[in-house]
């Protein structure tokens, strides 16, 4: 439901308006009434070539199919786990430490085996190519599945994140001085499960260090193909796009490594940080998926609402001075016109949670 129905109605609805309102605000008015029939023609030709899933809502649409494919899997799991139950205890050991097997393989070397996909992939489908019905690049979506089954595997190893090759093991401490024999056992026993959740990631500025350094690798690995076997580059190839290029495949294997290296990182860094309880009245992760969802409106119309204030035919900000339409102007309009963006975001996401009957179950 949280994700359905907001990809369908943000595809139905709230997309068009968004078009619309960009389209409205860079008309003139001389002629209102032949650029409302316009317009009308506009928006009934977009219901009629709709064939799938439009605007950030693609994100919402991959997410709901990954949740359908994994429930269906969990069931297969869950009943061939309950035949193992009613075995002995051996084959439930094995069972368990294949599970942990496949989890440590791509825990270490899924990354390299995404790069080879993806290189592939993005031969055929380079970036920018995006497929219906979901809207989605497929150049990145083997990294998409990969994230997703670590997040999965991870969970089943009793893990609270995916790890990656370059985490270390804590131990496991507990203070049970004051516990009786009993309480000692209880306690043991339930904790032994999340004992593998003890892993602290690289720091985060070490992470961001070792992928910026190792970034230039993308330019000299190519070069040294290119002198020893003497093929010459193509310069207007683009390696972040894809191709059959030495450059693309460095690439490609470097954004995989920089993924499992900054993911652990980022989320371990937060988990440490800021899991705590929010006590903004306004930024609370309760609102931000509705505001994720309404973000493209509010910023159309605010910025619409700036440009028609600030920047009408004698306003202030088509200066002609160069200082402030190549450096401040831009800088100014980002920082305070963003601001307002997420702020006012945030405001209507609270809003639609918190006074609107029925939308605590949709965002």
């Amino acid at each position: 439901m949280r994700l359905g129905i907001p990809t369908v109605l943000y595809t139905a609805l709230l997309n068009p308006l968004v078009w619309g309102l960009a389209i409205i605000a860079g008309k003139s008015d001389e002629n209102e009434v032949g650029e409302a029939e316009a317009n009308w023609k506009q928006l009934v030709g977009y219901w009629r070539g709709l064939r799938g899933v439009k605007g950030v809502v693609w994100y919402c649409a991959v997410l709901l199919i990954f949740d359908c494919v994994s429930a269906f899997s969990f069931s297969i799991f869950r009943s061939r786990k309950a035949r193992i139950e009613l075995k002995d205890h051996e084959e439930r050991e094995k069972s368990s430490s294949w599970e942990e097997v496949i989890y440590r393989f791509f825990r270490a070397w899924g990354w390299l085996l995404v790069a080879a996909i993806s290189f592939f992939v993005r031969i055929w489908y380079p970036v920018g190519i995006a497929l219906d019905p979901l809207n989605i690049q497929v150049a990145y979506l083997p990294q998409y599945v990969f994230a997703y089954t670590m997040g999965v595997l991870s969970l089943g190893q009793g893990e609270e994140r995916f790890t990656g090759p370059l985490d270390r093991l804590l131990p496991c401490t507990l203070d049970i001085t004051s516990t009786s024999a009993l309480e000692t056992e209880v306690i043991t026993q339930r904790i032994q499960p999340k004992a593998k959740e003890n892993r602290t990631a690289l720091p985060l500025r070490r992470a961001l260090a070792i992928s910026f350094l190792t970034l230039p690798l993308c330019g000299i690995i190519p070069k040294l193909w290119a002198r020893c076997s003497g093929h010459p580059l193509d310069p207007s190839s683009n390696p972040t796009a894809g191709g059959l290029s030495p450059s693309a495949l460095t690439y490609a294997f470097w954004n995989e490594f920089s993924f499992i290296v900054l993911g652990p990182s980022v989320m371990f860094y937060f988990q440490n940080h800021y899991d705590r309880p929010a006590k903004s009245w306004l930024w609370q992760p309760r609102f931000s998926y509705g505001s994720y969802l309404l973000h493209p409106l509010v910023s159309v119309g605010v910025e619409v609402g700036v440009d028609g204030l600030l920047c009408w035919e004698n306003g202030w900000c088509r200066s002609d001075a160069m200082w402030w339409r190549v450096f401040v102007g831009p800088l100014v309009f980002t920082a305070v016109v963003g601001c307002m963006n997420a702020s006012v975001a945030f405001v209507v996401a609270r809003g639609l949670v918190g006074y609107v009957p029925g939308m605590k179950k949709i965002l």
